[in-house]
């Protein structure tokens, strides 16, 4: 797995292992960022359930100014850690150092006065099937924005998303069942 674009483009990153690790592939993240275009650079960007950090370090190569990772795992937080250190090396040699922070956290537990422009979300699967409106819900709570943001979450393709506070936008990926698939969804007015 690598860093697919912008001032870090080429990097490689370091994942976790265990089966239930489910890295965002190269492909996937590259049509992600493709569609966001110009909606990254200067952006600020939240990360939960940030694993490896795939999405956040991507964005912060590709321009954002901030990017907060939220991840409770120790392990999987020293990881995220490496993988921030070499990449923010790399910025700095092209003349940029954005805000990135790692916030040892629960998800579930997570509160903040900043408004994200992009929220990536990943949670565990099973998590994610047996309380999924409340994370959407936890999501939808924080502070806005001026142009509405938009959230990003990974989940099994067959994961229907239907909420009063998001309105899907496009999927990428998870063509079968358990498929990870990336719902690209914004928040309703």
């Amino acid at each position: 797995m690598r860093i697919t674009g912008g001032m870090a483009g080429g990097r490689p990153l370091k994942t976790p292992s265990g089966r239930d690790v489910r890295p965002a592939t190269d492909r996937t993240r590259e049509a992600v960022f493709s569609s966001l275009g110009d909606r990254v650079a200067g952006g600020r960007v939240l990360d939960l359930f940030a694993g490896s950090g795939s999405y956040g370090l991507e964005a912060a190569s590709r321009g954002a100014r901030e990017v907060l990772f939220v991840e409770k795992h120790t392990r999987t937080a020293a990881i995220l850690e490496q993988n921030l250190r070499g990449v923010l090396r790399n910025l700095r040699e092209a003349g940029r150092e954005p805000s990135l922070r790692i916030l040892r956290r629960d998800v579930l537990r997570f509160r903040t006065a900043t408004a994200f422009d992009l929220v990536f979300m990943d949670p565990p699967y099973p998590l994610l099937r047996d309380r999924w409106a409340e994370l959407l819900d936890l999501v939808a709570g924080l502070p806005r924005p001026e142009a509405a943001p938009l959230l990003l979450l990974e989940a099994p393709a067959e994961l229907a998303i239907a909420h009063p506070h998001w309105q899907p936008r496009r999927r990428f990926g998870g063509r079968n069942r358990g498929d990870p698939a990336l719902h690209m969804l914004e928040r309703t007015p």
